[in-house]
């Protein structure tokens, strides 16, 4: 465009290439700087610190994104009005700002929000590391929900166990003693946690069985669809349906939707419904302590976190009929979290659904809590399917 002869393009072009190396040139220096700082060794302080700054330049930059455009449409419309050439420059000015203005304020509310779970000291005991329970041959990897950990798969690895099951319960990168770091994660280094965890076990047992609750399906099948196991139990496997035009109106609200939401900021812990609510997600926490009920209280989910969350549900649905190997799915009939005709949706998708096991339990979400009236039901289909598959490797 710049050697062009039409005056209105050649001034297009002028804004295109002195934009683009400003852009170019900040993006060099930025790298430069996040390498630098990426190799020295930062606090959690430190990190919300950064991250502030980073947010505040971002929303600063938006604002002026808004004048540029403002100025860029005075420039073609107003002051130029007989000259082609400074038209092309107005208009340059324009569609340059807009991007800026979109790229700012999205990466603006994609800077984690910082404490996302902090302090909280449901996930500080030991209960919730990971655990390795040596058994026999056969082994089962155990992967939690979201914002679970390993404690809420222990029984049922306990139970595999105890029917001579080496059971291995992981913690996902995140989560746990690590929860106040959750906002920074994202799906795909669950999922290699997973594999390194799965590529593990098959060195050393066989059959190896995959078992994920929750969120934890979700990813087992985004797994097991890349290395499979030898089988398969998915317990109310969490994802997200939507179709094209929630898509795309999301998509638009997205950038100027919050940062984050406290979803338990006017919690009322008296009321029975707000703590099953909260019981069907984090079923180890004490309701009854205030200094407990005040970190869920500032528990924040970032908007970042529900976009894994969205693309993670994306590629579950994709993957799910690429899986091959023996399944059983559990679902609770009065699950208001992962409600059972998503679930059943899903089980359509797997290619081998006509020989695949699916049992519906009278039950909510909360499939792994050994005081759920379905849980003799839910560990013997879970003994048996394992049995099977021990007898048929």
């Amino acid at each position: 465009m710049l050697f062009s002869s039409d005056p209105f393009w050649k001034g297009f072009g002028i804004q295109s290439t002195i934009w683009g190396a400003i852009d170019g040139g900040i993006a060099i220096v930025g790298r430069f700087n996040t390498r630098k700082k990426r190799s020295t060794a930062m606090s959690p302080e430190q990190l919300a610190k950064e991250a502030k700054k980073l947010r505040s330049i971002l929303l600063l930059n938006t604002g002026l994104d808004v004048l540029y455009i403002t100025f860029g449409i005075l420039l073609a419309f107003v002051f130029s009005s007989k000259s082609f050439f400074w038209q092309g420059n107005g208009y340059g000015i324009i569609l340059q700002g807009i991007f800026i203005f979109f790229f700012d304020l999205i990466h603006a509310q994609m800077v984690p929000a910082g404490g996302v779970f902090t302090n909280m000291q449901a996930f500080q005991e030991p209960e919730h590391l990971p655990f390795l329970l040596q058994g026999g041959r056969p082994a089962a990897l155990l992967v939690h929900g979201f914002p679970g950990t390993p404690a809420e798969m222990r029984s049922l690895g306990e139970s595999l166990h105890k029917a001579g099951w080496t059971a291995q319960g992981i913690l996902l990168p995140g989560f746990g003693p690590e929860i106040a770091t959750l906002g920074e994660r994202n799906f795909e280094e669950w999922v290699d946690a997973i594999d390194k965890a799965l590529t593990e076990l098959k060195r050393e047992h066989t059959p190896v069985l995959l078992v994920g609750y929750s969120m934890g399906g979700a990813l087992s099948i985004i797994e097991s669809s890349r290395h499979s196991p030898d089988g398969l139990i998915l317990l109310a496997p969490f994802w997200w349906s939507s179709n094209a035009l929630q898509s795309i109106i999301g998509f638009i609200i997205r950038p100027f939707l919050p940062r984050y939401f406290q979803p338990f900021r006017k919690a009322d812990f008296s009321d029975p419904k707000v703590r099953n609510g909260i019981k069907n997600f984090m079923p180890q926490a004490n309701l009854d302590d205030p200094a407990v009920q005040d970190e869920i209280r500032q528990i924040k989910v970032t908007s970042s976190m529900f976009a894994q969350l969205r693309n993670m549900s994306k590629l579950v649905y994709k993957n799910a009929g690429l899986i091959k190997v023996p399944l059983l799915i559990i679902q609770g009939k009065q699950d208001r979290v992962v409600i059972p005709i998503l679930t059943r949706r899903l089980l359509m998708r797997f290619q081998a659904h006509k020989s695949s096991q699916y049992l519906e339990v009278d039950a909510e979400h909360d499939l792994t809590n050994t005081s759920n009236p379905a849980w003799t039901d839910i560990e013997n289909a879970v003994l048996n399917f394992a049995e099977n598959l021990k007898l048929s490797s």
